[in-house]
């Protein structure tokens, strides 16, 4: 399951931050901000190695944190997309789906000629995207069967 997508700025500005579990808001934005010392890490050594344009932009794990998950990616304008994941079955194919969903609903609001890029996102069609990744329920883990 899904508990919080941040959308972090090029100078480490909090762009937008938004959780499944409300009583658990404060610690899951210390999860992200706690997150954005392995993302420069990961980037400046990916980033050494291969311009912005190359690099993958999907980081993976950052790190696990009491009973969450935390991933990262990278854009190549330097923005960061953060998601702190609950269900430890969860694979990194999945993760990396829901990172391009966001990615693409980021790349429609920056293409909004309204909307200034690094700027708080207020979007509406934005929070409506995220809020439904928010409320989709983990894919329950299929225990196997037994043959008798």
């Amino acid at each position: 399951m899904l508990s919080c997508v941040a959308v972090i700025g090029q100078q480490n500005n909090p762009l937008y931050i938004r959780t499944a579990e409300p009583d658990r808001n404060l610690k899951l934005q210390h999860a992200v901000y706690s997150s954005l010392d392995v993302i420069d890490e990961k980037v400046s050594v990916t980033g050494s190695k291969a311009s912005a344009a190359d690099r993958d932009m999907f980081l993976g794990l950052l790190f696990p944190a009491d009973e969450h998950r935390i991933y990262g990616y990278v854009t190549t304008t330097n923005i960061k997309l953060i998601l702190v994941v609950s269900d430890p079955s969860a694979v990194d194919r999945d993760i990396k789906k829901l990172f391009r969903t966001i990615h693409d609903s980021y790349i429609s609001l920056v293409a909004n000629p309204f909307y200034s890029p690094d700027s708080v996102i207020e979007s509406s069609k934005f929070d409506k995207a995220v809020e439904g990744l928010l409320a989709k329920p983990s894919k329950p883990v299929k225990s196997p069967t037994k043959l008798m």
